[in-house]
């Protein structure tokens, strides 16, 4: 029984892996078809903080005709102040793309949800397999593959919602992971070092979810 049990594992884990590289396809549909044209002001917001982040290591930049137009030259979720733009968003995304930007390009940053996203899938069903077991897990991941929130904005790129979700899953696995019962096996000073790695990973890690949503503190 625990020999079919491991084979039914095995096979649940390489069709979540196939699902997970087949998602890339369909995650990557939108931003492929319109690479830096975006139809929502957030996304659009989101980007020109990432584009200025990337460029002048600064969330926002100068439009010179403001000095002229008295600030009213701005796109929505965006604000001027003086001569200067600024964003009224959040500023995990644009942080968070801004530096992965400056090593892959900007050209890669509409991509970054996608492929964020596909990964979270395989991380989701270790997760779920770890607390309610392999079946549950194996239908688990495969539904979050075409859930239609997930479908939509792992599409959009520039959106919070999808990056937000993805490092929340990603922290509650580094947390689910820990080896703790491992600590046992190290005696004196050394155990702090084991536990510390995972807490600090995954402080980072829930850190970059605040700043992506910081409206989510209270339910989190």
């Amino acid at each position: 029984m625990k020999i079919r049990a491991v084979k039914t594992e095995n096979i649940y884990l390489l069709i979540i892996l196939g699902a997970a590289v087949a998602s890339v396809f369909f995650y990557t549909y939108l931003p492929t078809g319109s690479l830096f044209i975006f139809n929502s002001p957030d996304e659009t917001a989101n980007f020109f903080s990432t584009e200025s982040f990337n460029f002048y290591n600064s969330f926002g930049r100068p439009e010179p005709l403001n000095d002229i137009a008295d600030g009213l030259i701005h796109p929505r979720s965006i604000v001027a102040r003086g001569d200067y733009l600024l964003p009224v968003s959040f500023i995990g995304l644009p942080l968070l793309y801004g530096i992965l930007s400056k090593v892959t390009g900007l050209g890669l940053t509409p991509f970054f949800v996608p492929f964020f996203s596909s990964a979270v899938i395989v991380i989701f069903y270790f997760l779920i397999r770890r607390i309610f077991g392999a079946d549950t897990a194996f239908w688990s991941a495969l539904f979050l593959v075409f859930l239609p929130p997930f479908l939509y904005f792992s599409n959009r790129g520039f959106f919070h919602n999808v990056l937000f979700l993805d490092l929340i899953i990603l922290f509650a696995a580094i947390m689910v992971f820990r080896p703790v019962g491992s600590l046992e096996k190290h005696a004196g000073k050394k155990k702090w070092i084991y536990r510390l790695g995972d807490e600090i990973w995954g402080g980072i890690i829930l850190g970059l979810a605040f700043l992506t949503r910081p409206t989510e503190f209270l339910w989190l």
